[in-house]
């Protein structure tokens, strides 16, 4: 958690200031000054112009040190992923993850180990775990993912194929299909077959 504009009075914010806590992916922990009193506060919520896209409202939410709050964390997945090695591409589903926690034990980001992540694997947010936070985002929710791209499934492909060809060369007890031999006799050297009745 980042503590940045010392201290705002309500009288004199500037559009330079609101767009420093707003336009950023880091959580801001603001000192706020009201009717002459000093408190700690978070972004709650922003509200935009419908055209212009500048910042018409921000809320405020005033924190206390000792009681959890609920906040968006931004994820910061960190390694190069095994399935990008293999030609995937790693794509993050989710920009951040709710956690509950005092305000001095949130941190500014969560951070994701994708060393191991493998193609078309992905890892969800019960598969991750902080010491002192809780996750409120559901369980099931997709984080980042490795998807396959041509390039890499046409090399899985191709890898697949000469596995199954070297496992059938290579497998002794693979069974060989007997050679047929068709072998023509010339009846008129042997004429009592050619007289006797087959069945």
């Amino acid at each position: 958690m980042q503590t940045v504009l010392p201290k705002l009075s309500t009288s004199s914010l500037t559009k330079k200031q609101i767009n420093k806590v707003v336009y950023t992916p880091e959580i801001y922990l603001v000192n706020i000054n009201l009717d002459g009193q000093d408190c700690q506060a978070v972004v709650k919520e922003i509200q935009f112009h419908a055209v212009k896209d500048n910042v018409l409202h921000v809320d405020f939410y005033q924190v206390n040190p000792t009681k959890p709050i609920v906040m968006g964390v931004p994820i910061a997945p960190t390694g190069l992923a095994e399935g990008v090695r293999a030609g995937g591409k790693l794509v993050t589903m989710v920009r951040k993850l709710k956690v509950r926690a005092t305000v001095d034990a949130i941190p500014e980001k969560l951070t994701i180990d994708v060393t191991s992540l493998g193609l078309g694997k992905s890892i969800k947010c019960g598969d991750l775990s902080y010491e002192g936070l809780e996750l409120v985002t559901p369980k099931e929710v997709v984080v980042v993912t490795v998807k396959m791209t041509r390039a890499a499934m046409g090399a899985a492909a191709a890898a697949a194929a000469a596995r199954s060809n070297s496992a059938f060369l290579c497998n002794p007890y693979v069974p060989v299909p007997p050679r047929v031999l068709a072998f023509f006799i010339p009846l008129s050297q042997y004429p009592h077959l050619a007289t006797q009745s087959w069945p």
